[in-house]
């Protein structure tokens, strides 16, 4: 039986180590386009040299895994080529051809045979695998759905020890895709292209399901910027229970209101839902009676002026602030991001000053209210009022002899420091 001499030498001791690695662990597929488009297409490198997309990729590939295998060499990764002329993959999938080297599974952690052969490749790759368009006229073959469902397959099959186990199930699976072709459908045309790109994106769809994360790096030509909204970007293709077709436009919502039928787009129902444009909305003002201890939602924000952003607003702040202490009323707002803002209640605190400087800053407290479903009453737990627990005349009065035993009478937050700000453990002592 072969043995791991990690796992022969571990000591118990090591567990807590071993799982903190784990739980960091990555499972890395590249795929990399090779049609000829990518060797065809240059760009300048850092010594004024003209370079192909495939070599910048290939490049790339290489130096991220010498940083792997000094840096995170329990890492596990896996090279895969598509639109390739030979095939090598666990599928048997034509035009997807999975590059390693004897002694290595396909995914396993990166090793110096591997980075040596994987620097010849540049030479070799010709002659041992080839370059060819996966994807034409006339024929099924989908080499980018082919290269997705390989890698995928990989990821699945991840090689764990004994003591991974319990990990494996938080590994971040990764698939990243190089590639120069912003449109790899381009060349068919009609129903057959829509049903290639339906199942390439629902491909993609069940390995993102699975938890693995698919991203694109795109290699644009010097002149042309590359285009990610003609097939990448997913977010605007929606396909149809029904039918299976793609669906270019973004769907509208409706509403039935007396037999007639009210759409509604996305961008509508968005503003349907907005409270207010800005993150504080003045609603009005109400009476401090009307303000209630239990309103207090959660603990309160402390609020002042500042005319870094806004010039005047100290002076508006302070004339607010002045009209409120004086009348005595409270603001009401809405404070918040645009569809998810609560209510809250501005009270003015005027400055205290003694002979020793500032007690108290002048400035508002923004106390969070709660909504009409946020309180609740004890009495709605009890259908039988008459069942209630009620305390004894003894009861109350030892309650209330705590409570003013516990009093803390012209209470001030100054009254106390910060030890987390001292510098000198000793002045704690000097605490009043």
């Amino acid at each position: 039986m072969e043995l791991d001499p990690d796992d022969v030498f571990r000591d118990e001791e090591d567990d807590e180590f071993y799982e903190e690695r784990d739980a960091t662990k990555e499972l890395l597929v590249y795929i990399v386009d090779a049609s000829p488009k990518m060797f065809s297409t240059t760009s300048p490198a850092e010594h004024e040299e003209e370079v192909s997309h495939f070599e910048v990729a290939i490049n790339c590939i290489a130096q991220c895994l010498r940083t792997q295998i000094v840096n995170r060499s329990y890492d596990e990764v896996a090279i895969c080529f598509y639109n390739t002329r030979e095939k090598k993959n666990l599928q048997d999938l034509n035009c997807v051809y999975v590059f390693n080297v004897q002694e290595r599974d396909d995914l396993d952690r990166p090793t110096a045979k591997l980075i040596r052969e994987f620097d010849l490749i540049k030479e070799r790759f010709n002659k041992q695998i080839g370059s060819k368009y996966g994807i034409e006229p006339g024929s099924r073959d989908n080499s980018l759905y082919n290269a997705i469902w390989a890698a995928q397959a990989l990821l699945r099959k991840g090689k764990w020890l004994l003591y991974h186990f319990r990990s494996a199930k938080t590994a971040d699976k990764r698939i990243l895709i190089f590639t120069n072709e912003d449109d790899p459908f381009g060349c068919i045309k009609g129903a057959t292209k829509i049903d290639m790109m339906r199942t390439t994106l629902q491909r993609a769809k069940d390995a993102r399901d699975l938890g693995i994360s698919i991203e694109l790096l795109p290699l644009s030509k010097p002149d042309e910027e590359f285009n990610v909204s003609v097939f990448y970007a997913t977010e605007k293709f929606l396909i149809c229970g029904d039918t299976g077709t793609l669906i270019q436009e973004q769907p509208k919502r409706f509403q039935l209101y007396k037999n007639d039928t009210i759409m509604f787009s996305a961008d509508e129902l968005s503003e349907l839902k907005r409270v207010s444009a800005v993150h504080l909305h003045l609603l009005g003002f109400k009476p401090l009676s009307c303000l209630k201890d239990y309103h207090n939602l959660r603990p309160s924000t402390f609020v002042f002026p500042s005319d870094e952003e806004a010039i005047g607003s100290t002076r508006i702040f302070i004339a607010l602030h002045k009209s409120m202490t004086q009348l005595k009323r409270f603001a009401l707002a809405f404070y918040g991001n645009s569809s998810q803002s609560r209510l809250v209640a501005l009270i003015a605190q005027d400055e205290i000053t003694t002979s020793r400087g500032q007690i108290e800053p002048p400035g508002m407290h923004m106390i969070f209210l709660p909504y009409s479903d946020d309180i609740r009453h004890i009495e709605e737990l009890h259908a039988d009022s008459e069942s209630l627990p009620h305390a004894t005349d003894e009861q109350i009065k030892a309650a209330s002899a705590l409570l003013k035993r516990i009093d803390l009478k012209d209470f001030s937050v100054c009254q106390f420091s910060n030890p987390g700000k001292m510098r000198n453990p000793l002045d704690i002592i000097f605490v009043h």
